[in-house]
């Protein structure tokens, strides 16, 4: 009986953490809280023999091959090609008029290409520029009225797109992952933005 009770205010507290989940996510819970560390490490030979690292990148690689793939057939009927066309997309639309320039340092494309997928997009009626009003050297771009129905639209395919991605991940999975993943990617920013220095 004593088991039952504190399985039960386990139950609560997990309740309390996660509203809307079950049993199902419940006996993750439970796993990830009571499983010693040792035992969610891996210990398959084929990474102790490559390195862990090579085996991460190898991992990884895999799974941006697959993302860019799933990535292709979201967009195939739109004006959009890749996630970096996405990536450009939500920064028009998050900065309202930002000028070419910022477009560019908000997002981890070359000026260059940058430059040409802005051109492509106002070419295909998704952006508009404008002459700035203190710099007419500068010119700013923001979404057209058929822009932002393409930029609804893509936020409804990449939340489908992003439950394809994470596959038969189950949210204790997910939730372990995005604190690592966030610090990778944090790493990654650093080294990006001071890449020249």
């Amino acid at each position: 009986m004593k088991d039952v009770i504190e399985l039960l205010g386990h139950y609560e507290k997990f309740k309390i953490e996660h509203p809307r989940q079950g049993l199902e996510i419940f006996a993750d819970w439970l796993k990830h809280r009571f499983t010693p560390e040792q035992d969610l490490l891996t210990d398959e030979q084929t990474i102790n023999e490559a390195g862990l690292e090579v085996m991460f990148s190898y991992l990884l690689g895999g799974l941006a091959g697959y993302f860019e793939v799933w990535v292709k057939r979201t967009f195939a009927d739109l004006p959009l090609r890749s996630l970096a066309d996405f990536g450009i997309l939500k920064s028009v639309a998050h900065l309202q008029k930002p000028s070419k320039k910022e477009v560019a340092q908000a997002n981890i494309t070359e000026p260059s290409t940058c430059i040409e997928i802005i051109k492509r997009l106002t070419r295909d009626g998704v952006f508009q520029e404008h002459i700035d009003e203190q710099d007419r050297r500068i010119r700013r771009v923001s979404l057209t009225n058929y822009g932002h129905e393409i930029n609804k639209l893509v936020d409804e395919r990449m939340t489908n797109l992003g439950r394809l991605f994470t596959g038969n991940l189950n949210e204790m999975e997910m939730r372990s992952l995005i604190p690592t993943l966030k610090r990778l990617v944090h790493f990654h920013q650093q080294l990006y933005q001071n890449r020249d220095q």
